[in-house]
């Protein structure tokens, strides 16, 4: 099992040890990226930007898809992802991100398993 830090760095380490070495920031400008998006201050809900990028991924655009799966799994304690967003996601974008990502697919599958229990 990973261990990934609590807080805003735990995308920023998540996304740099993805076990496809091709999935991580490839330059200091990728990582530098990386850790702009993961820790810049955000001022609304996650479930808010969770309905923007679910309508972007409605649109087709799968960096917006691949968003909305690693905010899920960063909060797979809010059963709103969960239970409101992810299932309407459609799963010819979803399937292939889901097939490179197997750790943060583990993450979504299981804090899904746990919502649908109400564990």
């Amino acid at each position: 099992m990973p261990l990934l830090p609590p807080g805003p760095w735990r995308g920023v380490v998540r996304r740099c040890t993805y076990r496809d070495p091709r999935q991580r920031p490839q330059t200091i400008a990728d990582f530098l990226d990386v850790v702009e998006q993961e820790t810049a201050p955000q001022i609304d809900l996650p479930i808010a930007r969770a309905q923007q990028l679910l309508a972007a991924a409605q649109e087709e655009d799968t960096d917006a898809a691949r968003r909305l799966l690693a905010l899920a799994a960063d909060h797979s304690d809010d059963y709103e992802h969960y239970l409101d967003v992810l299932p309407t996601l459609d799963m010819g974008t979803t399937a292939p991100l889901l097939l490179d990502h197997p750790e943060q697919t583990r993450t979504l599958a299981q804090a899904m398993t746990g919502h649908v229990r109400g564990d």
